[in-house]
């Protein structure tokens, strides 16, 4: 039978096109939560976008798969004048996930407020400055009102605010805008704000009016609607930081007391999903509200804990925690976070960022509060490059939550192996011990011991060494001593007795200068260098490495410092040399490293496993990393692993992944800690390269202030 072109056509059309529509919708609601269609085990593709700039105290809302940006504070905290505070307006695709819109801005403003309604954005208030860089500060709060419309983009001026108004928020609840809390200032003068008001915004002219009154002096506050509810959260008032929560009905128009917000009440952020309300606060947990009970919910944390930030729905299960300021400066930074009723799936969030620094491998890496510091290393991709010229002695900072890349002063000798402490206290010092490096004859082992002042930017090398050099070994502080367990004393000058294993434990007691490094009792079962440890609890863990004749260590030695007695776990389920092992939430994680094959040779093992101490099994969380686990090193940050490599054929670049490793829970009641449990081997990928460029295309025709 014949059929022509037409027919078939029609056929192939009628067959596959409502295949591919129903593929298409899968996607995009897979990206933003709004479907249960896939299996929670399965890798999403998910973007973390980072903003063109790191900002505080700006407007944020979403629109028809656009989250907009606009104003806000950059800068030095606490410093406001023309030259930081902005007005660019952004927007982000949330479709193809990185592609940053300038669009036609307005006035510098932070403090500022956006609210999607009818695909249109809508700018409510905030604060400008008058005086320039250097200048008195001269702050003035704005009573502007304006509406954008992408469909145009051109913004329209709308009915101005009864009043001035800054560090007060707003929020959308059944059509109506409403903002609530702030102050009024001009110049040197301030006036706090009771009065609230709402706007319909489907009236053809929409106009302000009053509803009740406060009986609150609130700013640097959250506002959100749910339950039919307006929710006024935290902020802070003429006595301090608050944590009351107000809430306002519009059927009676009165305010009543809510349930006080568990943590940090100053410039939090909130939002709803799927009628829930959600908060976040400066001290990084993320909180719901149980609408039975009228209770707080701990449902996850942030990486960046931070304050002056927005939170945004992307759809019903996932939010994203934008911007704000933290220690150490602005954040660049969108963390998405995943509320769904059980989280199990790991979550792996990978940048790319440009590094200037020589090091490929074997660096110390530490962290204190969001700065990750590199030290030392070694210049080449090889196992074993150690003239001279491979050794390294540069230093450098790099801020996480806006990966910006600082060089430090340079350690006073080139060296690699090293490891490090971070001292409790006040002054932040880091303890730098021991290493492999080049005496101008020979590679070998040191003992040596550098004091790095964090503040001051300032190496000092300490009078005290260690008995015997040692590299390769495992570092730990407890109490206010630090201890030494293993490793390697290589000196090729003792020709047959080259490699020597300490067995002697040392300990040493950090800040004394009168205090030598002390042989415990206790020794080391068997030799071992090249391994995991870990501190968890008052037991320290050791896992893989090597011994005598390069033979590797099969058994798994715990220390108990409590008893002084050792002990052993089970073994993972593959031998590694060089492997990372962390302690996270009552677990330990085993990432990188090298394992035996079936023909006796090494190859890099990629796979991340789980040891459960209380039942004392090992399980895979991550199949394959997506890094190379050669000369991995791997933190923790909060409640999250941090994977760092130089190892890299790339040049002057570098990879740091953040692993959130995902967990089963439906909502914990406030103050109840959060339990890292894995259940899935799989994991979502989180792709972002913060290589300078801040991927914006531009469209064509102490004031303490949100």
């Amino acid at each position: 039978m014949y059929l022509s072109k037409q027919k078939v056509f029609d056929f192939l059309k009628a067959c596959f096109l409502p295949l591919i529509v129903f593929l298409a919708v899968f996607l995009v609601l897979s990206l933003f939560g709004h479907s249960q269609m896939h299996a929670r085990s399965e890798p999403v593709s998910l973007a973390a976008p980072l903003l063109p700039q790191p900002i505080a105290s700006f407007g944020a809302a979403v629109a028809d798969q656009w989250l907009y940006i606009y104003g806000g504070h950059t800068g030095k905290t606490h410093q406001h004048s023309t030259e930081n505070v902005s007005g660019a307006f952004f927007r982000l695709n949330l479709l193809d996930q990185k592609t940053w819109e300038l669009l036609p801005g307005g006035p510098p403003v932070q403090s500022v407020n956006l609210v999607a309604h009818g695909g249109k954005i809508y700018r409510i208030g905030g604060m400008t400055a008058r005086n320039a860089p250097g200048e008195p500060e001269d702050l003035y709060s704005l009573s502007d009102v304006a509406r954008y419309d992408p469909a145009t983009r051109k913004w329209e001026t709308l009915a101005a605010l009864p009043e001035p108004r800054s560090s007060h928020d707003t929020a959308l609840l059944d059509n109506k805008l409403y903002v609530a809390g702030g102050w009024q200032l001009k110049g040197k003068e301030q006036l706090w704000h009771r009065t609230a008001y709402v706007m319909d915004l489907t009236a053809p002219v929409p106009r302000w009016n009053a509803i009740a009154a406060l009986s609150f002096d609130r700013r640097a506050l959250a506002l959100a609607g749910a339950h039919g509810k307006l929710y006024a959260i935290g902020g802070m008032s003429k006595d301090g930081v608050s944590q009351q929560v107000d809430i306002y009905d519009p059927q009676t128009n009165r305010w009543s007391q809510g349930p006080d917000l568990p943590g940090n009440g100053f410039g939090p952020a909130a939002t709803t999903a799927q009628g829930n309300l959600y908060v976040s606060g400066m001290e990084g947990v993320l909180y719901r509200l149980n609408p039975t009970d009228k209770r707080w919910e701990s449902v996850h944390t942030l990486s960046f804990p931070r304050f002056f930030h927005r939170l945004v729905a992307l759809g019903d299960t996932r939010l994203a925690a934008i911007g704000g300021a933290a220690p150490g400066g602005h954040l660049r930074n969108i963390e998405v976070l995943d509320v769904g009723p059980s989280r199990a799936t790991p979550t792996i969030t990978s940048w790319i960022v440009p590094f200037s620094g020589d090091a490929k491998n074997r660096q110390t890496v530490f962290l204190h509060d969001n700065d990750l510091l590199l030290v030392g290393g070694n210049n080449s991709l090889e196992q074993h490059d150690f003239s001279p010229g491979n050794f390294v002695n540069q230093a450098f900072k790099i801020h996480l939550g806006s990966l910006s890349v600082s060089r430090l002063a340079d350690l006073p000798v080139n060296r690699q192996s090293l490891e490090t402490v971070l001292s409790d206290g006040k002054t932040p010092m880091a303890y730098v011990v021991g290493g492999f490096g080049h005496d101008g004859e020979k590679a070998r082992s040191f003992s040596d011991v550098f004091r790095y002042d964090l503040e001051n930017d300032r190496w000092e090398k300490l009078a005290i060494n260690l008995p015997s050099p040692r590299s390769q070994f495992g570092l730990v502080k407890r109490n206010s001593h630090l201890w030494i367990f293993g490793g390697l004393d290589y000196d090729p000058k003792r020709g047959k007795d080259a490699f020597q294993h300490p067995l002697e434990i040392l300990s040493w007691k950090m800040q004394d200068a009168q205090a030598t490094f002390v042989m415990s009792s206790n020794r080391l079962p068997r030799p071992r260098r090249a391994f995991g440890g870990a501190m968890l609890g008052d037991r320290y863990y050791l896992v893989g490495g090597m011994q005598d004749n390069f033979q590797l260590v099969q058994e798994c030695d715990v220390f108990n410092f409590s008893s002084g007695q050792w002990e052993t776990i089970p073994a993972p389920k593959q031998q590694r040399i060089s492997p990372r092992l962390v302690a996270l939430n009552g677990k330990l994680y085993l990432t990188g490293g090298s394992s035996p094959t079936a023909n006796s040779e090494f190859q890099p093992n990629s796979s991340i496993e789980v040891f459960d101490p209380a039942a004392r099994t090992w399980s895979t969380l991550v199949e394959r990393i997506p890094i190379s686990p050669s000369h991995l090193h791997v933190l923790t940050l909060r409640d999250r692993l941090l994977l760092y490599s130089a190892n890299s054929k790339a040049s002057k670049s570098i990879r740091i992944l953040l692993i959130d490793p995902g967990v089963a829970q439906s909502g914990r009641p406030a103050g109840d800690q959060l339990d890292s449990s894995a259940t899935s081997a799989k994991f979502t990928s989180i792709g972002l390269e913060a290589n300078g460029d801040s991927g914006v295309s531009e469209s064509s025709p102490s004031k303490g202030e949100r």
